[in-house]
């Protein structure tokens, strides 16, 4: 059974501790991590920083339901995905996620599944705040269309399950 955890939340994300709650586990050999952080350059120009909002309620059910199709494909002990809302500052960190498996492929594996799946279909609007005042919203990009898609022959169905 693997342990799920979904954290959205204002509060800037403490990396450090976040990992230390992956490696609780006695049967752990592998805990892969990934952290984003705010880019200076986003899809319009520079920026100061961005703001994210979501719909409460739905988007923590689309994240535990990601997390689920991982914990269904791969065997993981603990997934950790914890985001932020609100406006976060260029070089802040904005999603951690991570998985805990007892052996390496498993962890690694799913972790990049998972980030490529928030990417798409994670339900956050984001807002780019520039340098120069202008704000501009973000749309989903082809590129992470793409790394979805790499995984489709990867989920299991429905009817797998």
């Amino acid at each position: 059974m693997c342990d799920i955890v979904v954290n959205i939340d204002k509060a800037p994300l403490d990396a450090v501790a976040l990992y230390q709650q992956m490696s609780d586990y006695d049967d752990v050999g592998a805990i892969t991590q990934f952290s984003g952080i705010v880019r200076k350059y986003g899809v319009y120009g520079e920026i100061n920083a961005m703001e994210l909002e979501h719909y409460p309620g739905m988007t923590e059910k689309q994240l535990e339901k990601i997390a689920i199709q991982a914990s269904e494909k791969w065997t993981i002990d603990k997934i950790n995905i914890s985001h932020r809302i609100g406006v976060i500052n260029v070089g802040e960190m904005i999603v951690f996620v991570a998985t805990a498996s007892q052996h390496r492929h498993e962890s690694l594996d799913s972790c990049h599944f998972i980030i490529d799946w928030l990417k798409t279909d994670a339900p956050f609007w984001k807002c780019e705040y520039g340098v120069d005042g202008q704000q501009h919203y973000v749309s989903q990009r082809n590129s992470d269309l793409a790394a979805q898609q790499k995984w489709q022959s990867k989920v299991l169905t429905e009817e797998e399950r």
